[in-house]
């Protein structure tokens, strides 16, 4: 990718960029066991100084890791964000940490850093990444053990095709490696995420970008060092990965979201938030900024701003463009020079809104003779014009405003539209085990006659399901393995419960659900131990018309959770119509690296979502509380599922 352009005078006033770069080359001959205590194998420097390197050996898990620490010089004012010591160094000393799982045997392993990026390969694999902010100094000869069979070090940076011949003859990138499955995927490896997505569709095929994350937000001291990635796909099914759109090369730089447009010349304008401020206090480096592109592989940022602060949209409309963020609207021509048009577009923080709002990473799409604006968050408003009104502002005629019935917020994080075809697509993700940062998530949309959204899996992205059998259902009185069955159906009575055991790895469930004209709710419980505690609780409730994903509690109907959906863990969900007529009910369990996603289809219109570290059981519950339920044509399928990398 070319080395981007920035402006003159553009560099954060105290700012040490060290012009010294340094790669460490090893061969190591890894113990079949892991060391009782942590075992450093070659060292270079002294602790606390620019340039010192360890590399240490030790157990976590059961496994042996791989831990390099090295040191620079921050600059003065650097900023640290997000609890940012635990995660990945300390900024006081200067400190960052890469690691990895290593195998017994022989190892190549290579530590690379350019002054902004610090990476970390073993056996050709990028394992780990970090970014740190400050100065290198050259390092003296190193202390090492015979663990380390050969060793090379120098103050200069190796391009990939030197480094690659030092691997084998090839590098291997943690987003290309292993099968691209659009549902559930997450890039390989280790501390590895997907976070914020950008849609688009040109051409006949759908452009996904997003936001690759290490270590949950904590990357970079914790500013978060997200660049973003993009692939592409005409039928779904099969990707193609292109070159990253956006890569840290400056120890100041980090971006947030965005949204990328082609104008009607065929160019392409990336315009994203440029996280300045996160890097270094005072930064004028934020703000919305622009990148563009000839052909969508190849890109170029530019030192213009395109106006106001906040992760951005743009759009299309009444022969303009439309900047949204921060609730204000602007207008350009051009996508370079931006007016101010509207200062309430969207409501700001304090204003009611289906959901609240949180005015980050919006997204407004038009599809079917409506438009939608939904925030990263939440807040969810639809109009008939893509300029609104989408609320009633203080100058606003309420009568103009339409009311969603319920917002397309079902657990996923900062979800975002798309017009692809006939279709609309909605791409997100749900929070694994990290704070920030976790699996792709699909959505298909279905359109009420009112414009109100709903949401269905896009079967076409989901992972190829293997066939479908009949799930054998034990009589309520007995969890005993041995009991007496039925095949694929059972009738619950009043406050009773049934079971059935669940395969070990990711499966498809599809059932039919008639509730009885009393059922106050039904329960079914996913992964919990003998005693009804931990794995998932999915609970859905005819009278108040809502859902959930809660905890499972005993046997006792779980608690309302108290969480907003994009938490990802217990998750509620309102206005479910027709839970107190038959209707069909889907769930997904899909073996992530991390834990598992649990992933609800109501009736083919509405969607629930949410991930479980753990699952401590292997049995499916079935209960009804306060009245009876039918559960019928109960099948389920295994699903193909990649093997779990760790």
């Amino acid at each position: 990718m070319p080395r981007r352009s920035t402006a003159s005078g553009e560099v954060p006033q105290g700012w040490a960029h060290s012009a010294i770069a340094g790669t460490w080359l090893l061969i190591l001959s890894v113990p079949r066991s892991a060391p009782a205590t942590p075992l450093t194998i070659c060292s270079w420097g002294s602790p606390g100084a620019g340039g010192a390197l360890a590399v240490v050996l030790e157990a976590r898990d059961s496994r042996t890791w791989l831990v390099a620490t090295l040191g620079v010089v921050p600059s003065d004012g650097t900023v640290a964000l997000r609890g940012a010591q635990s995660a990945g160094g300390d900024l006081a000393a200067g400190v960052t940490r890469v690691s990895a799982p290593i195998a017994a045997g022989r190892r190549t392993v290579s530590l690379r850093y350019d002054g902004a990026h610090l990476e970390l390969h073993i056996d050709a694999l990028l394992v780990d990444e970090e970014w740190p902010m400050g100065a290198l100094c050259p390092s003296p000869a190193p202390q090492r053990t015979a663990i380390v069979r050969r060793w090379r070090a120098g103050p200069r940076w190796l391009d990939d095709g030197v480094l690659a011949r030092w691997h084998g003859g090839r590098l291997v990138d943690p987003v290309r490696s292993g099968t691209f499955h659009p549902a559930y995927w997450r890039p390989a490896g280790h501390d590895t995420n997907v976070g914020d997505v950008m849609l688009m569709h040109h051409d006949g095929r759908l452009h996904l970008f997003w936001l690759f994350d290490r270590k949950g937000h904590h990357a970079k001291w914790g500013t978060g060092a997200h660049q973003f990635y993009h692939a592409s796909s005409g039928d779904l099914r099969k990707w193609r990965h292109h070159p990253p759109t956006l890569r840290i090369e400056r120890p100041w730089e980090g971006f947030g979201t965005g949204a990328v447009v082609v104008d009607a010349n065929g160019g392409w304008h990336c315009i994203y938030q440029l996280h300045g401020e996160r890097t270094h206090e005072g930064s004028t480096l934020k703000g919305v900024w622009a990148a563009t592109s000839v052909d969508g592989d190849q890109w170029q940022a530019h030192a213009f701003r395109c106006g106001g602060v906040g992760d951005p949209t743009v759009y299309r409309a009444h022969d303009r463009w439309h900047l949204v963020n921060s609730g204000q609207r602007r207008e350009s021509t051009d996508l370079r020079s931006w007016r101010l048009a509207d200062e309430r577009f969207l409501p700001v923080a304090g204003h009611a809104a289906p959901g609240g709002n949180s005015e980050e990473c919006p997204c407004i799409v038009t599809w079917r003779g409506w438009t939608y604006a939904l925030l990263g968050r939440t807040g969810f408003w639809m109009a008939r014009d893509p300029l609104g009104p989408f609320w009633a502002a203080p100058d606003v005629d309420p009568a103009l405003v339409a009311v969603p019935r319920w917002s397309p917020y079902d657990g996923l994080m900062v979800p975002m539209l798309a017009v692809h075809g006939e279709r609309c697509l909605l791409a997100g993700w749900v929070r694994g085990d990290a704070d920030w940062g976790g699996v792709l998530v699909w959505r298909e949309m279905i359109q009420e006659a009112d414009g109100t959204l709903g949401m269905r899996w896009a079967e076409d992205m989901l992972p190829k399901a293997g066939r479908a059998r009949p799930l054998r259902i034990r009589d309520s009185a007995s969890e005993d393995a041995s009991a007496p069955t039925r095949p694929a159906s059972t009738l619950l009575r009043a406050d009773a419960c049934a079971f059935a055991d669940l395969p070990a790895g990711s499966w498809r469930l599809s059932c039919r659900i008639e509730p009885g004209s009393s059922l106050r709710a039904l329960a079914i419980a996913v992964g919990a131990d003998g005693a009804q505690r931990g794995g998932a609780e999915l609970v859905l409730e005819g009278p108040n018309a809502c859902a959930r994903w809660a905890t499972p509690d005993g046997g006792a109907l779980p608690p309302m959770p108290v969480e907003q959906p994009f938490h990802g863990r217990n998750v509620v969900i309102d206005d479910v119509e027709g839970l107190d007529r038959p209707f069909t009910l889907e769930i997904i369990c899909w073996r992530d690296r991390d834990g598992w996603v649990l992933d609800a289809c109501i009736d083919r219109r509405r969607t629930l979502i949410c991930f479980r570290p753990d699952l401590s059981g292997t049995r499916l519950r079935l209960a009804a509380h306060g009245g009876e339920a039918t559960i019928s044509d109960v099948t389920i399928a295994p699903l193909a599922s990649p093997a779990v990398s760790r």
